[in-house]
């Protein structure tokens, strides 16, 4: 289960802050943006501009319900949190959320 969970707006440090916590707890720090572009081998904007937001959003809550259950902290990306069906994941595991 994710030990640790940062959310908030698009380029607000979620990224770098849980880099520099993963350092410091000695615990492997997960992107869900870097784990999308890695898993569909194409840019965020690509994918929005190919599929648009809808399609996109999809692959983020099967993202999130891959990463929430590895041990990491987790940097969700910044419309993550907006899904209610995201947000009933998030609330699922007992880790601390910090936006």
């Amino acid at each position: 289960m994710a030990k640790l969970i940062l959310i908030g707006f698009m380029g607000s440090g979620k990224t770098t802050i849980g880099r520099l916590l993963a350092e410091k707890l000695a615990i492997p720090q997960l992107d869900l943006d870097a784990l999308i572009v890695q898993e569909n081998k194409q840019s965020i904007n690509d994918i929005f501009t190919e599929v648009g937001e809808e399609h996109f959003r999809k692959m983020e809550t099967v993202a999130l319900k891959k990463a929430i259950n590895q041990n990491v902290i987790l940097s969700t990306g910044g419309g993550a949190p907006i899904k209610k069906l995201n947000q009933t994941i998030l609330k699922s595991v007992d880790a601390p959320i910090f936006f």
